[in-house]
């Protein structure tokens, strides 16, 4: 304790002495703990990452599909109670995405034997308007005069 006679009646010194040998203790043990092991030769290098393939559509595929589900239920769920009846039997079946595009699928003829058929905006549905809006929900067409009417897969209930 003859070396510890000057600390006497400095607790703080003493304190701060203590602190120093025990942070010099812990540099001193954990200097290497922190570096990364080395590779062993039996290790398989990292392959090398790639993007996968994208995928082709079959239109024809998705068609065939739908037309055996029937996701969206019988012909009463495609009906606009405000509009007036058009003139070619057509109603609204499907809203499609694909590779960025969108596609309104139309249901043309009585709905047992009805014929799917894709349409995009700017091409003419069978009551001769053309389509102006696709929504995710709903498809709106443009008449002669200028009429627009749109067309919805479900019915608004009250």
């Amino acid at each position: 304790m003859i070396g510890f006679a000057a600390l006497r009646g400095r607790p703080l010194l003493a304190t701060g002495m203590a602190g120093l040998v025990l942070f010099a203790g812990a540099v001193a043990l954990g200097w290497r703990a922190g570096e990364a092991p080395h590779l062993q030769a039996g290790q398989a290098p990292a392959t090398q990452w790639v993007l996968p393939q994208l995928r082709t559509t079959d239109t024809e595929q998705d068609t065939a599909y739908l037309m055996t589900r029937r996701p969206w239920g019988g012909s009463t769920a495609f009906r606009d109670p405000e509009a007036m009846p058009p003139t070619v039997s057509w109603q609204l079946a499907g809203v499609v995405g694909r590779d960025g595009r969108w596609f309104a699928l139309v249901a043309v003829g009585p709905q047992p034997t009805a014929a799917l058929q894709y349409r995009t905006i700017g091409e003419r549905l069978p009551d001769d308007t053309v389509l102006v809006q696709i929504d995710t929900d709903s498809v709106t067409s443009e008449g002669p005069q200028g009429v627009r009417r749109v067309h919805r897969l479900f019915e608004k209930r009250p």
